[in-house]
């Protein structure tokens, strides 16, 4: 009850937009900041913004910073992290509010963590819920149309990006994506005494891709530095799996690992939950990718198409809420370029009526002949695996690692990969 009383609140009378309410927001951030004495001043913070690959490379870091003996600490959208001990983020929130962000920061910080790897969001720095922490590195992965529903436009979402620059500590490194049309404006906003490294496919990148071999099993790429070259053949998938990484070996090497240590541990890196996941099961591919918007649903979608040698199944749907439904026709457009099969289902609709997402989607979509509309996303799942044939390929976009889903004012349990394993595992 209280719930609906607060979203009434917010949808008809305050607005995230208003400047009443982002203030709140603000000074609470700071007021609990100030209440947990700025747990995280101990840490080396590392903080990962932009629009896609930020939980990847917050993941990616963790792991590379735990195995080379560095305790560490993380924040993403699918989990958390403290030292050794990985969690659920069952909030459906990247960067947490800020009550709850400082206890859990405080818990990190007396648990002995030397580096904090955390998502930075747009809303978050709208909000401030990053106030009273300073970053020692800051990694911009890319920047794409999202969230523009909350931001008002394009340009407003860029400057919430942009303006985590301030909170660089002196001396202190931003690490930056140099493929990226929008990385000049986020250096030429850098703070004087902030040292920039850029990663990339770009010849001037400081951490410069080259090489690269793609195949469903693992990748295979160098990454050329000044003074020397590394080569990579790691376990992730995909070209932005090869940025990530890039993204990684600066990270540490900014932080004093020599390149011989980097190069070793590398190697040893997991894929992330739900993020270009592959699982095969009776020669059948199941890939599980948060990709939620246009940019990222047609990176994945074309990289699978290149690998695949039976049809392409797409299953997927868009964030309800009202959220950014300006996408929802570009990646039904992007579904039909390269899918032979598409399901359009559930993703989070919270209290938007499933089927006029579904519908806003469709719009996109040319030929609706191999289109199949099934809201229950579990049935959606259900009836792909009842008609794939062997060699197929199904892609489930949007949800990733995720375990829940929001209906309504619910958040309801949801696992989809355990959905795909309980099929196959029903029929032995």
């Amino acid at each position: 009850m209280l719930q609906k009383f607060k979203s009434f609140i917010r949808t008809h009378l305050i607005s995230d937009q208003s400047s009443i309410l982002r203030l709140y927001h603000n000074l609470t951030a700071w007021f609990w900041a100030l209440v947990f004495y700025f747990p995280a001043r101990r840490m080396h913070v590392i903080a990962v913004t932009g629009t896609n690959g930020k939980t990847s490379c917050c993941n990616l870091l963790y792991q590379a910073y735990s195995k080379l003996g560095i305790k560490t600490s993380m924040l993403s959208t699918v989990n958390y992290a403290i030292n050794n001990q990985v969690f659920d983020n069952k909030q459906k929130m990247s960067t947490l509010p800020a009550f709850k962000l400082n206890r859990l920061l405080r818990k990190m910080s007396r648990a002995g963590s030397q580096v904090l790897i955390i998502e930075a969001t747009s809303h978050a720095a709208c909000q401030g819920r990053l106030n009273g922490i300073k970053f020692d590195q800051l990694i911009f992965t890319n920047l794409g149309h999202d969230h523009l529903e909350y931001h008002g436009s394009f340009e407003a979402y860029k400057k919430a990006k942009i303006s985590y620059l301030n909170k660089l500590k002196p001396k202190s490194v931003f690490v930056y994506n140099a493929d990226d049309s929008y990385a000049q404006d986020f250096v030429d906003k850098a703070p004087v005494a902030v040292k920039t490294q850029s990663f990339g496919f770009s010849l001037n990148a400081n951490a410069c891709i080259s090489n690269l071999e793609e195949s469903l099993d693992s990748t295979k790429f160098d990454c050329n530095l000044n003074e020397a070259k590394l080569s990579m053949h790691i376990r992730l998938l995909g070209r932005y799996n090869a940025i990530n990484i890039a993204a990684v070996v600066l990270s540490l090497k900014e932080y004093g690992f020599e390149l011989a240590e980097i190069q070793n541990v590398i190697g040893d890196l997991r894929p992330v939950a739900g993020r270009l996941d592959v699982l095969t099961k009776d020669l059948k591919t199941f890939i599980f990718d948060y990709a939620h918007d246009t940019e990222s649903l047609e990176n994945l979608l074309q990289f699978v198409s290149q690998h695949k040698t039976g049809e392409l199944w797409v299953l997927f749907g868009c964030t309800g809420g009202n959220r950014d439904k300006v996408k929802r026709p570009k990646m039904g457009t992007v579904a039909e370029k390269y899918a032979n099969k598409i399901i359009l289902t559930n993703d989070d609709p919270y209290n938007e009526d499933p089927v006029v997402i579904i519908a806003d989607i469709l719009a996109g979509i040319q030929n609706h002949g191999n289109v199949m509309q099934i809201v229950d996303r579990s049935e959606a799942i259900k009836y792909a695996l009842e008609n794939m044939q062997s060699n197929d390929v199904l892609v489930l976009a949007g949800k990733g690692g995720e375990k829940v889903i929001a209906i309504g004012e619910d958040l309801i349990c949801f696992d989809e990969k355990q959905i795909v394993l309980d099929f196959f595992n029903d029929r032995i």
